[in-house]
């Protein structure tokens, strides 16, 4: 190598410094001759001559002194080289990462742990001094590979120590969802641990070249790029699954993991060294947005879609809806807003109620069947309701990170809507998440009138929305999404309450109509007309017992209103025809008293929780 590069063999002897100090002295001491220049015309000329000659000698001597040193110095190197190496493999520190776990899980904003020393201390201060040497002496690509590949090995290995594994595209397709949603998880833990891992080797990468841009800054690049790398290409991967209403919230909890990680990571990578990384990391929160905003999307078309009259589940999407339980059928939201959220709480509890395996498919599905005959032929509410509040009463729920989080994924949301789209929103409301949440429930109204549309009976599809409209009206209004609708959009849905209770109220009376039609009868019609009501008021009474009205201010208000109703119509019918009653005291039919057909529809309408026998 030596003589490749014109260098001495090791076997070199320096000149004496006397020698080489003398040679040093020539160029000042021949200067003058040589500047003036040579006389042709005077014997001086040869004195000229003998002082280039002795030029040159001195030139070719410090040539061979300088050649001799640059040997020194790239043996040196070499020397240098091997010790940084073997300082960088001694000197290597893997943090404990129970410790940074614990730090993630207290109080303290992730943002302010402090990074793990990477390497230690101790060999930072030599690290530097053997790095600019290596820099000033053309050796920069040789010190910066050997840090790459050094520091890069390290932050692999603990990333393997903490979890994180290589998978193919094909492999996270085809992992199980509940295998898939713990790495899912786990992948928010190992992207906010990873930062501060990376964040460690940063500080280190700083202080041994310090001073000596751009090569620290690049090697930085080159030696995180693959592990930053590996977690981007996760994120990427399952963005591209199959998107489900329960997989939202897994999607969520990764883009706000992305989101709030992103200053973090133009920090770290800033210049134009980390642009490449800037951009991917971009690109991995557009992704994440993007998959999220499409399972949005594809609960609302699965909420939309058209029924059939064979269906018995909520939805062809949801074959694993739970019930709701008697505790949320009430006003109010359902949620106990001082319940914690650590070791699953609000958020596991509905979680695990959306979010049901293929092992209880089976059962919960019996459940469900058993829920929606109810709610056919009760007019109780239907489990795709339920299922649908309780998804919007988590997503809007102020105290979880849900809230904001789906203000960013919904950001383009209003602005890519048509203008038909936007004005199927009942009423107008105002903000990205409203927007949002206003059409989910409209296209589960929209769903709702379908599953009316196909019961036989107009008052029982009348009380079968009036109950599940009721529904969302109560538990929206009593939660935070009430307040992200606005009063406009509860004054709006509380008009279509009122309305679907007047025309059960109306329906109800009408079936009397042909009783109390205002015509004369002599007593044989009258005879008929008793017991046609008779007949008509104990159907309605039997079926009235089975239906169910769950609110207690419309029960008592629909009960109220039907007996009033009823009873003006069934008074004024009999004053109308005392005469005949009082002339014919023989007929051949019981001629009830007010009071005994109050007492008759008392009993109506049972607020048992759906799904139980009445």
């Amino acid at each position: 190598m030596a003589a490749e590069q014109g260098l001495p063999s090791p076997g070199i002897r320096l000149a004496d410094p006397a020698a080489l100090l003398t040679h040093i002295e020539v160029p000042n001491q021949v200067k003058d001759v040589i500047m003036d220049g040579p006389d042709r015309n005077s014997d001086a000329y040869y004195t000229y001559l003998d002082a280039v000659d002795r030029l040159n000698g001195a030139v070719r001597f410090i040539e061979e002194e300088l050649r001799n040193g640059r040997y020194l110095i790239a043996k040196a190197m070499e020397n240098v080289k091997a010790d940084f190496h073997g300082l960088l493999a001694d000197s290597s520190l893997f943090p404990d990462l129970d410790e940074l776990r614990e730090a993630m899980l207290s109080e303290e904003s992730p943002d302010q742990i402090t990074p793990p020393e990477m390497i230690a201390e101790a060999a930072l201060p030599k690290l530097h001094a053997m790095a600019r040497r290596l820099v000033e002496n053309g050796c920069a690509s040789d010190c910066t590979r050997a840090y790459k590949e050094k520091r890069e090995a390290a932050l692999r290995r603990n990333f393997q120590r903490l979890g994180v594994q290589t998978m193919t595209k094909a492999e996270i397709h085809s992992t199980p969802w509940p295998q898939l949603e713990e790495r899912m998880r786990r992948w928010s833990e190992h992207m906010h641990i990873g930062m501060i891992l990376v964040a460690g080797e940063r500080e280190a990468c700083d202080e041994v070249f310090d001073g000596l841009e751009p090569c620290g800054e690049q090697c930085f690049v080159d030696l995180s790029r693959s592990s930053m790398l590996l977690l981007a290409g996760f994120g990427e991967a399952v963005s591209e699954i199959k998107k489900t209403p329960e997989r939202l919230f897994s999607f969520l909890d990764m883009y706000e993991t992305t989101l709030d990680l992103k200053c973090t990571v133009d920090e770290l990578f800033k210049g134009p060294e980390g642009e490449m990384m800037r951009r991917e990391y971009q690109h991995l929160l557009k992704t994440l947005g993007q998959a999220a905003r499409a399972t949005f999307e594809k609960f609302e078309e699965a909420v939309k879609a058209q029924p059939t009259p064979e269906d018995n589940g909520p939805g062809g999407a949801y074959p694993a809806l739970a019930s709701p339980t008697p505790s949320e059928r009430g006003g109010g939201s359902g949620f106990a807003r001082n319940e914690s959220l650590r070791g699953g709480g609000i958020l596991g509890r509905l979680k695990k109620m959306m979010n049901k395996g293929d092992d209880s498919v089976s059962e919960v599905g019996s459940m469900t069947s058993t829920s929606t005959a109810a709610a056919h032929s009760t007019g109780d509410i239907h489990p795709i309701t339920s299922y649908v509040v309780n998804y919007l009463l988590l997503l809007c729920n102020s105290e979880l990170p849900y809230f904001q989080i789906l203000e960013c994924v919904f950001e383009d949301m209003i602005s890519n809507a048509s203008d038909s789209a936007a004005s199927i929103v009942t009423p107008r409301v105002q903000g990205r998440l409203a927007f949002a949440a206003a059409r989910i429930v409209d296209a589960l109204k929209t769903n709702l009138g379908q599953r009316a549309a196909m019961l036989r009976d107009d008052t029982l599809a009348e009380l079968f929305m009036m109950n599940n409209l009721a529904y969302v009206l109560t538990k929206i209004d009593a939660s935070d999404a009430g307040r992200l609708l606005g009063t406009a959009w509860i004054g709006t849905y509380g008009a279509m309450v009122d309305t679907h209770r007047d025309r059960f109220i109306m329906h109800t009376l009408a079936k009397f109509d042909v009783v109390f039609s205002d015509e004369r009868l002599d007593s044989s019609s009258l005879v008929k007309r008793l017991k046609t009501f008779n007949i008509i008021l104990e159907q309605m009474r039997q079926r009235h017992m089975a239906w169910t009205i769950t609110n207690r201010e419309l029960r008592a208000h629909v009960k109220a209103k039907t007996l009033s109703g009823l009873l003006d119509k069934y008074r004024d019918f009999i004053i109308k025809h005392g005469n005949i009653l009082r002339s014919h005291r023989s007929l051949d039919v019981r001629v009830l008293a007010c009071e005994e057909v109050e007492t008759m529809l008392a009993d109506s309408f049972s607020s048992m929780p759906m799904g139980k026998s009445k």
